[in-house]
């Protein structure tokens, strides 16, 4: 391993290995992060992997590329009234897919795979986790260990501040209390084993992804990133542990002198500083595993970077271009103003909108419901704000196109059912009932030269859609930009998002499952909306 199997850890490693075997110690890092520019919540959470057996100095330098990207974890967002159930949820998926991911890994730790080196001799090689480099946050999240507790020792919060080490969270230790657990409730009883997790101040993931890895242990492979000094020797180890026993020995005087302080100058009176337990760690994890320089983030930052940043950034870049030209393509000089969609808000409306976060929201339900009890006459119709069901839709004041007859739709945006799909619309609005909601899709029964009581039509480019929370319907999210474009071919699949969109009356999201739905590719087919004569068209 690095430092030339200097540490306890590869020396223990290599013990219990078959003679004349070969050992690889696995590096691993995750991180979540944000990864656009110009659109929010566009979330990352990759796994980087790289191998113990690179030089320290090799594999610092960012030039070297020595982490690769694994795979890309889920970053979900689960459907629960508890809030904590949803988390839950999370760390148990994030585990499962660790789990599927690095089973090679865990099979080569166990049983061993047969490699060439670079001169092409045959090499028995085993693969155990060296070090995993991630956040505080997430080494609990990986520990299987729940809130304000030491993902690396027995060590509550409030004895974060101790001066001595705890005794080390072992995998043994980690599975004896899930197994008690697993003997008290069913891990498909969610919310019963998370209450019985907690007891033992775990996060409820009853199947860690290191479980069954060989020679992996979470007390040893989550090393601190503390000292950035390439050379440690033993009398360098000394002057760190008299440091951290000088500190300890003088910190009350600190706490009376009352200068800990914290938000709003608050004096603190307490230790309880999960950096300061794991200070407490740094002096074993360099016998174990080597100076903490080589399991620096500096290498796994830069990684998230070329790997994950620039690659979407650079996507989402030539996306709008594109998408941007493709708008241009179909669009008269006059329309080209109107890309950007209508921000303005009337003033009625500004309490409407929520600040206090990183984007103000617009309440769009409110507003729709606002305006559906304005009296005839007073607001132009149809209403740009309008809610079906649990959305709610948003348009521009003005058209992106404001006059064009229905046979020029037809051939400019390649929609050759347009006017049949027109006629069958308001056959069935006139024979149904007010309520009625229309199916999308089937055959079309109008003719294609079908006759209709409007000839031009007004066309949008863009909607903003609106849902709230699966459970709390008071609760509704950011809203949501779709651009539709003209059918021409953009780009490969999967460059764009999709869209589930309900086609039958009596099928329900979420309840029907996706009974009763199409998937839509964003951007999709030109969205048209027709606006009839004010003098044909009724208030609904």
């Amino acid at each position: 391993m690095a430092q030339k199997l200097c540490c306890d850890d590869a020396w223990n490693m290599q013990s219990g290995l078959p003679p004349g075997a070969t050992l690889l110690g696995t590096i691993l890092s995750s991180d979540k992060m944000n990864i656009s520019v110009l659109t929010g919540n566009h979330v990352a959470h990759p796994l980087l992997v790289s191998l113990a057996n690179i030089c320290m100095n090799t594999q610092l330098k960012s030039s070297s590329n020595s982490f690769m990207l694994t795979a890309l974890l889920p970053v979900t967002k689960f459907l629960h009234k508890n809030k904590c159930m949803c988390g839950v949820l999370a760390d148990c998926l994030v585990h499962q897919c660790l789990n599927i991911v690095l089973k090679p890994l865990k099979e080569a730790a166990l049983h061993g795979v047969m490699l060439l080196n670079l001169v092409g001799q045959s090499c028995y090689c085993f693969t155990p986790l060296a070090s995993y480099i991630v956040d505080t946050p997430e080494a609990m999240m990986l520990a299987c260990i729940g809130g304000r507790t030491s993902p690396v020792t027995m060590a509550m919060y409030k004895q974060f501040g101790d001066s001595f080490r705890h005794e080390p969270r072992t995998a043994s230790t980690i599975l004896a209390q899930i197994s008690i657990v697993r003997t008290r409730a069913n891990p498909s009883d969610l919310q019963a084993f998370f209450c019985e997790a907690q007891k033992f101040h775990l996060n409820g993931v009853f199947k860690p992804f290191w479980l069954g890895w060989v020679l992996t242990d979470p007390s040893r492979f989550f090393t601190p990133e503390t000292l950035h000094s390439p050379s440690i020797d033993k009398n360098d180890l000394v002057r760190i542990s008299a440091a951290l026993n000088e500190f300890h020995a003088n910190k009350d005087a600190i706490i009376d002198a009352r200068v800990r302080r914290g938000k709003a100058n608050k004096v603190i009176s307490n230790w309880y500083i999960p950096k300061l337990e794991l200070m407490q760690s740094v002096v074993p994890s360099i016998r174990n595993s080597g100076v903490t320089a080589q399991w620096s983030t500096d290498a796994t930052e830069h990684a998230h970077i070329t790997e994950i940043k620039d690659p979407e950034r650079s996507n989402e870049k030539q996306n709008i271009k594109v998408l941007a030209d493709a708008a241009r393509s179909h669009m008269d000089d006059e329309d080209i103003d109107d890309i950007e969609l209508d921000d303005d808000v009337p003033i009625e409306f500004l309490s409407m909108i929520q600040h206090g976060r990183s984007r103000p929201i617009t309440n769009y339900f409110t507003i729709a419901q606002v305006l559906q009890h304005k009296p005839v006459g007073s607001i132009p119709l149809p209403l740009r704000s309008f809610v079906t069901g649990r959305i709610a839709f948003h348009l521009a004041y003005d058209p992106s196109i404001r006059n064009i007859s229905i046979d020029d739709v037809t051939l400019k945006f390649n929609q050759p059912d347009l006017r049949p799909a027109q006629s069958d619309f308001l056959h069935h609005e006139v024979s149904s009932k007010c309520d009625h909601i229309h199916a999308i899709g089937g055959p079309r029964r109008a003719r294609p030269n079908a006759v209709l009581p409007f000839e031009k039509v007004q066309v949008w480019f863009k909607l903003c859609l609106q849902d709230t929370e699966f459970m709390m319907f008071a609760i509704f999210d950011q809203s949501r930009l779709s651009i539709a474009h003209r059918q021409v071919n953009l780009g490969h699949t999967g460059h764009y998002d999709s869209i589930i969109v309900s086609t039958k009356a009596e099928h329900s999201w979420p309840t029907s499952g996706l009974q009763g739905t199409s998937q839509l590719i964003c951007p999709s087919p030109m969205l048209v909306i027709n606006l009839i004569p004010q003098d044909t068209l009724s208030p609904k």
